[in-house]
């Protein structure tokens, strides 16, 4: 069976908190609290019992930019909230997005488009609104990306396994924030 072997580390400090190991995707599902962060690697490393900051800064960098292209992906395809509502972003949804945006681009302003949210709800609007949606989207994948790529740049400045570990890509990601609805003010009750 196929095991897959990682540390839980205290980001601050680097030092180990726990080692275990489990059935692939089992360190994705761990709960890592404020001030840890997790690290997969090699068994024949894991079974030396040498802490953390002793792992090969190669394997350091490749494990903890690995974690981060995950948690990347996963925030860029879980869909993007605009000021309009959730807009899907899987990978035929981007190109979709980019398609319908052209579409929109180059209509007359005061044209009114169709447009299917995530929740599968059909908008109608004008194409300079459904440009502007689609630009808010574009820009949520875009800034999700910007921080993965500043995640890549710091992984591999460190000049020592310790400064790689210090690198939290667990927190600090762009998060989605539902858009309220507004509140229908109350009428005042006649009496």
């Amino acid at each position: 069976m196929d095991m897959e072997y990682f540390v839980i580390y205290d980001v601050m400090t680097g030092k180990d908190v726990t080692r275990s190991s489990g059935p692939p995707g089992t360190a994705q599902v761990q709960y890592l609290g404020d001030d840890r962060a997790i690290i997969t690697v090699d068994p024949l490393w894991y079974e030396q019992k040498e802490p953390i900051a002793a792992l090969p800064l190669e394997a350091a960098q490749a494990a903890l930019w690995g974690h981060a292209k995950t948690i990347r992906d996963s925030l860029v395809f879980a869909g993007a909230m605009t000021s309009r509502g959730a807009v899907e972003t899987t990978p035929y949804s981007i190109t979709m997005l980019s398609v319908k945006r052209a579409l929109a681009s180059s209509a007359n302003p005061d044209t009114e488009m169709s447009f299917t949210m995530a929740d599968n709800s059909v908008v109608t609007m004008f194409a300079d609104d459904l440009v502007e949606m689609i630009d808010e989207a574009l820009a949520w994948i875009d800034s999700i990306h910007e921080y993965g790529r500043t995640l890549r740049q710091r992984i591999y400045a460190a000049e020592t396994t310790l400064d790689a570990i210090k690198v939290d890509v667990f927190r600090g990601w762009p998060i989605i924030v539902p858009v309220a609805a507004p509140v229908p003010e109350e009428e005042p009750s006649a009496g």
